[in-house]
């Protein structure tokens, strides 16, 4: 029993402890039940968390999407952004050329050219003083040297593009001699409408050091050259009668880039074979650009080997006179002729017809004169002095008054030399409605019979009755109107700004300076169709003309990408054709010809028998579609038509008046529709890799061109420019962004 109750309060304080707080199995429970609890609750979190994930990804993919939506609207807005400024900024251009024609004055560029403004960003630098106040002075100084740096810049740009009027003796003959009075017109016009710094420059004898006189800049002859460089001009606009100018004060002006206006109805006269070579070579390089005022001035350039001119006429102002086209003379009792074009020496007397006109002044009644002689040193003749119908007026005179005194203009001279092309005197009185009287040889003669103002003739009296008899018909107010709209058309201005808008490339050296730099080596300059025939004839340079070209690095690089060009154009053009025949011309050892036979059959053609044997030795062993042919192109005939003509290495070495020979027979034997292909050297390349290898390490005569320039001369020559594909860029490392040449696909026009 006791045991019993022993056992009895032990089970009951057992029990006890067990439901205790202190017993260990108890909270061993209530620790796992809460792990449980806890793990649940973490697991139950965890299933919401990774359904949140799962929503955010989708989220974010959402996002991610509208991102790239928004990056690609944005791209494509930066895209049509660039578009519309390339369109805005082309149609500026447009507009500004339209502006060039219509209203030049009115451009921004010529209206704001004198305003220096600075950029609203250099206040920038100030927004530091708001929260450190101190910074004021340092922000100031900043701000001064940033305007003074932009004020520099401007000034440096507005420099940099000066174009400068230069003639001889302004000071002296301005407003009396046809010549000074044009070029202080040209420097008027582009002071007023030229967006341009334009400096007006006076060569003169009596001059020792460089001084401004008003407007003009007057530098000594003698010191032609170095004055020039120091007004540094990016164009000159030189005025005067022949090339002759460009030759005088130990050629000062010759190597300046130039519009050169020559007013002579022969603009070459007496000028030498050598220094016609020079300055054509000059034109051909681009240093200089001819205006001639006729058609026949502009063939007696062409005829010895410049390029075209332009037909630039004087500058007229037709706003500055009064037109009052008269139907009939002042009076028929004593209707007036004029005459304006005196000589200025004695050796110009009989070119200018002074002959003409004292032989007019005693044939005809009824008929009274005005004679404007400037010069009053050179001798009137005695027929003029005596003559009761003659008016002489001597020096300067006012050219207003002299159109509303007369009824007529005689322009009577005698031969090309020493007048000028087309007299300002017989411009200014057509569009007055006064008719002229010009002989056949006068450059004015072509707008007389064009326009239909007067009359074309060596018999003046018989022409003064005829003009006196019927005035209407050569003075109507339509003709007149045609002749105005006519010279409104002529934009010196828009000549002028186009060619001072050209890329550039310095570097040019002349022939003499060429073949120095040769003779110091003991070598010389080939040039021309003979020089070059022989020296290719030569049995050594012929054997090494490969090797001496193509074999090494970069120029075997050159020679594959420049077949491979020619190979390109060829099965492009013909690629729906039947198989054409080509021709090459100066095929050398067969560089080029190994390309066409691979698309037809080939003619080459060389005046080299060695040439011909090294390619018929390497090339008929192994095809039958090569035919050679002794040959000089240049002077030869070649009866066959062919359709392709390849020619490398052989239309570049020659001057222009001779290339236009080549094109011509080029054209001749091509079919309807043939294409040209040949290389274009590129003249910056040239330019600058021969300036740093020197001149006197090249001893062939190159013509190098620009992009535009060939297209020009193409057009001129009866081709259009189809293809152009660049060679040798980056092959040269010290001119790695030069292209060396362009291969050139020109199609025959028809």
């Amino acid at each position: 029993m006791e045991i019993r109750l022993k056992r009895s309060g032990i089970l009951k304080n057992f029990n006890e402890y067990l439901d205790g707080d202190s017993n260990p199995f108890k909270k061993q429970k209530h620790f796992n039940e809460a792990v449980s609890t806890a793990i649940d609750d973490a697991n139950s979190s965890f299933e919401e968390q990774k359904k949140q994930i799962s929503r955010l990804e989708l989220e974010i993919k959402a996002l991610l999407n509208q991102t790239n939506a928004l990056k690609s609207q944005i791209n494509k807005l930066k895209s049509l952004e660039n578009q519309h400024f390339s369109y805005l900024y082309g149609q500026s251009g447009k507009f500004d050329e339209c502006m060039l024609e219509v209203n030049p004055e009115a451009r921004d560029s010529v209206k704001n050219k004198n305003i220096i403004e600075t950029g609203a960003e250099l206040s920038e630098c100030f927004k530091s003083v708001k929260s450190s106040p101190e910074n004021l002075e340092n922000a100031g100084e900043v701000f001064r040297k940033n305007a003074q740096s932009q004020i520099n810049q401007i000034h440096q740009n507005y420099n940099s593009r000066i174009i400068a009027v230069i003639c001889t003796d302004l000071t002296l003959h301005c407003g009396m001699e046809a010549i000074r009075n044009e070029a202080y017109d040209i420097y008027n016009l582009l002071r007023k409408k030229s967006c341009y710094n334009v400096k007006l420059v006076s060569i003169e004898k009596s001059v020792e050091n460089m001084v401004q006189r008003g407007d003009i800049i007057c530098i000594p002859a003698s010191k032609t050259r170095e004055c020039l460089k120091k007004i540094n001009p990016m164009l000159c606009i030189i005025c005067e009668s022949t090339a002759h100018v460009l030759t005088a004060n130990d050629c000062g002006l010759l190597m300046f880039r130039s519009i050169v206006r020559l007013s002579g109805q022969n603009p070459l006269r007496d000028i030498t074979e050598n220094t016609m070579a020079e300055l054509c070579h000059l034109n051909d390089f681009g240093i200089q650009k001819y205006c001639v005022q006729s058609q026949k001035a502009a063939d007696i350039m062409t005829e010895n080997g410049f390029h075209e001119p332009v037909i630039s006429y004087p500058v007229i102002d037709i706003n500055k006179h009064i037109y009052s086209c008269r139907t009939e003379p002042h009076d028929l009792k004593k209707f007036t002729v004029g005459f304006a074009s005196s000589p200025m020496t004695d050796e110009q007397c009989s070119h200018r017809g002074i002959e003409l006109l004292c032989k007019t002044v005693s044939e005809t009644k009824g008929v009274q004169y005005l004679i404007l002689w400037r010069n009053k040193d050179i001798e009137l003749p005695e027929i003029l002095k005596k003559s009761p119908h003659c008016r002489i007026e001597y020096g300067r005179y006012d050219m207003e008054r002299f159109y509303s005194e007369i009824d007529c203009v005689m322009i009577p001279y005698s031969t090309e030399n020493f007048n000028h092309s087309c007299s300002v005197s017989a411009i200014e009185a057509m569009l007055n409605g006064i008719p002229v009287i010009s002989t056949e040889v006068a450059g004015v003669s072509e707008l007389v019979k064009r326009f239909g103002i007067g009359l074309v003739t060596n018999q003046f009296a018989t022409a003064c009755n005829q003009i006196r008899t019927d005035y209407c018909r050569f003075s109507s107010y339509q003709l007149v109107a045609n002749l105005r709209s006519f010279f409104e058309k002529n934009s010196v201005l828009k000549l002028i700004e186009q060619e001072a808008e050209k890329t550039f490339t310095t570097g040019t050296v002349t022939l003499y300076e060429w073949d120095r730099l040769l003779k110091q080596k003991k070598k010389y300059l080939v040039k021309g169709h003979e020089q070059m025939k022989q020296y290719y004839q030569n049995a050594e340079i012929a054997g090494n003309y490969t090797a001496h070209r193509f074999k090494q690095y970069p120029q075997n690089c050159f020679d594959l990408m420049e077949r491979q060009s020619v190979n390109l154009i060829i099965s492009d053009f013909f690629k729906d054709r039947n198989a054409p025949e080509i021709l090459d011309i100066a095929c050398g050892d067969g560089r080029i010809v190994q390309e066409n036979i691979k698309f037809g059959n080939c003619t080459a053609v060389d005046s080299s028998e060695q040439m011909l044997q090294l390619v018929g030795n390497r090339l008929q062993p192994v095809t039958n579609r090569l035919v050679t042919k002794k040959a000089d192109f240049i002077t030869d005939s070649l009866d066959t038509v062919f359709d392709a003509v390849t020619t490398f290495r052989y239309i570049r070495h020659f001057d222009y008046k001779t290339r236009k020979l080549i094109y011509r027979k080029i054209r001749n034997c091509l079919s309807e529709n043939g294409i040209l292909i040949f290389d274009v050297p590129c003249r910056t390349f040239e330019l600058r890799l021969k300036n740093i290898n020197g001149w006197g390490n090249y001893n062939i005569y190159d013509v190098f061109f620009t992009r535009e320039g060939i297209a020009e001369e193409l057009e001129k020559n009866g081709f259009e420019l189809r293809y152009m594909i660049p060679v040798g860029k980056g092959l040269v490392d010290r001119l790695p962004d030069e292209v060396m040449t362009w291969t050139v696909g020109a199609v025959k026009k028809l």
